[in-house]
């Protein structure tokens, strides 16, 4: 990795125990770009247990004069088959523009180059970062790294004044809600058909995936079945 930290700055592996304190940081930023803090611990701490990822190797902060954790940045290379690299990384606002973006990239790079040795033969394989459409400063970061600009994602909200009308389904089909013990395996097979056909896809083995799924859905302490339906 590049030594393009500022004096007093050092480069760490991630541990668990820095969970809040990471937490902290996309939400100082996302209130900055967004007035809103989304990220929970919980959120975060699901995704960091998945099977297959390790903290230890796949994440690094960085640590301020004072001993604080002022950035995060982690390379996802959790899932066979090894075709993709899912960077994802922030800094604390009161530490941008002294070069730890740069270096938290680099790192990212660097950790997606040695997945590639894992890689099918003759697979293209991916390294791919996201960030807020409002930071500037990380999208000129991604252009001067060599990273293409290829996708959006929008984040839609919409300010409820009265109940919506109640729905009209086709006929034949009718809509309950997720039975926990019933209906898990039959709902994730209906999303990996959902989302065969959609950008970026890769086709995995089903009970890898299915693992990955419970963790981040139907392991979390506010899943709430009530708030799955199914249409049959």
């Amino acid at each position: 990795m590049r030594n393009g930290l500022p004096p007093g700055y050092l480069a760490r592996p991630a541990v668990i125990e820095q969970l809040e304190s990471i937490v902290e940081i996309f939400n100082a930023d996302t209130e900055r770009l967004l007035g809103a803090r989304l990220l929970t611990v919980e959120d975060l701490g699901s995704e960091l247990d998945v099977p297959g990822f390790h903290i230890e190797t796949d994440a690094i902060v960085i640590i301020g004069p004072q001993g604080q954790v002022v950035a995060y940045q982690d390379a996802w290379d959790a899932e066979e088959p090894h075709v993709l690299t899912d960077c994802w990384g922030r800094v604390h606002p009161d530490h941008t523009g002294l070069g730890i973006g740069a270096t938290l990239l680099d790192w990212a790079e660097q950790r997606s180059r040695q997945a590639i040795a894992t890689a099918p033969p003759g697979a293209r394989f991916v390294m791919r970062c996201s960030t807020l459409s409002l930071n500037q400063a990380a999208q000129a970061l991604y252009s001067r790294s060599g990273l293409q600009l290829v996708r959006h994602s929008l984040r839609m909200v919409i300010d409820l004044k009265e109940s919506p009308a109640p729905a009209h389904w086709p006929a034949g089909i009718k809509v309950r809600t997720m039975v926990p013990g019933q209906d898990e395996r039959a709902v994730y097979q209906a999303v990996r058909d959902a989302f065969r056909d959609h950008w970026g896809y890769v086709e995995r083995p089903f009970e890898e995936d299915f693992r990955v799924w419970e963790r981040l859905n139907r392991d979390r302490e506010d899943f709430d079945p009530a708030l799955w339906f199914l249409a049959l």
